[in-house]
């Protein structure tokens, strides 16, 4: 289905724009309002959150019998796998690239600071596999990783703050770069969804949350790399 009106209707939006974001309960009584059932399911889909993601009572039962960093991986693999399921190829895609994105990163810090990398990625495709197991420097992903190197130098930013915008820029860039083509389908307001999803994160973080963002990022690494006894 495509929705001209709806789309052509929307706020424009940008990146670096110091103008007021569009509400996202506005925004999603919008599109409830317009949407396919199953469109608004992609919606649900891509805002779910990995903490309070629905579970069946069987993965429930089993998260509860993991200690740490099982549990939490055990989590994102679930989290992933819902998205990598989803029928809309721009959905599934987005999904696949959100988790080579924080593989990546993970792996170089975990290398940066001598934690055993093969904890922390997540789930068995191409590129968590040469995460795990290549020792070069780039773990032998140019060939599949087209913008491995924007990834890797964004890793390499010491300012946390600054790393965690970038990563949201790279981010707003595959979604304008995967959607522009695809005129008035759900793709083009999944992005947009997304893309004022990362202004409003970004409007209400200061400084010194951005930061702490990964603060508590390196404190889990450090915790979960402690061998379980």
């Amino acid at each position: 289905m495509l929705y001209h009106y709806l789309i052509s209707g929307l706020p424009n939006i940008e990146r670096d724009d110091n103008k007021p974001v569009p509400d996202l309960d506005w925004l999603r009584a919008e599109l409830d309002e317009q949407l396919t059932d199953a469109d608004k399911g992609l919606i649900d889909l891509v805002s779910m959150d990995i903490d309070a993601m629905p579970l069946t009572e069987e993965q429930q039962e089993h998260i509860e019998t993991l200690r740490e960093p099982d549990r939490t991986n055990y989590k994102q693999k679930l989290y992933y796998d819902k998205g990598l399921g989803c029928g809309n190829d721009f959905v599934r895609q987005w999904f696949a690239y959100l988790m080579t994105v924080n593989n990546i990163v993970t792996a170089l810090l975990c290398r940066r600071h001598g934690w055993d990398v093969r904890n922390q990625v997540v789930g068995d495709d191409e590129v968590a596999q040469l995460l795990r197991s290549s020792n070069a420097r780039d773990f032998d992903l140019p060939p599949i990783v087209e913008d491995y190197s924007m990834i890797a130098a964004v890793a390499e930013e010491e300012n946390l703050f600054l790393r965690e915008k970038k990563l949201d820029a790279l981010k707003w860039q595959w979604l304008e770069e995967h959607s522009f083509d695809k005129f008035f389908g759900i793709e083009q307001v999944v992005a947009y969804w997304l893309q004022v999803s990362l202004l409003t994160r970004w409007k209400a973080l200061t400084i010194e949350q951005g930061t702490q963002v990964f603060r508590n990022l390196l404190d889990e690494l450090k915790k979960t790399d402690i061998p379980q006894t």
